[in-house]
């Protein structure tokens, strides 16, 4: 395992109002190092048949992953994709599934 892969963890820290009353949620970044990995053809169609669409899938240390519901993918660009499955690997690694968000404000 190489851990080629930088992605950011996005997490919430916050959540306050602006002047209108409107939520605002302050987001946290934590940039890791994962191993991008494969969607199977079973995993995206069975996933498809629930409404969902994998794209990415990856594997990181568990120590690192703090169940946040966001990464964004490459760093570089910002890309944001939700994560819709999480599956523990014996303790030490956690794989994540992700896939891309529609309509974000901050994507």
């Amino acid at each position: 395992m190489f851990h080629s892969d930088q992605i950011e963890l996005v997490g919430e820290s916050s959540v306050s109002t602006n002047d209108y009353g409107d939520p605002v949620i302050d987001k946290t970044y934590t940039s890791v190092f994962a191993d991008k990995m494969a969607v199977n053809e079973k995993e995206f169609y069975q996933a498809n048949a629930q409404g969902l669409k994998p794209e990415l899938k990856f594997k990181l240390r568990s120590v690192e992953y703090n169940a946040e519901t966001q990464i964004r993918y490459p760093v570089t660009t910002g890309k944001h994709y939700d994560v819709i499955r999480t599956y523990d690997k014996g303790g030490e690694f956690v794989e994540i599934t992700c896939q891309g968000v529609v309509a974000d404000a901050d994507a």
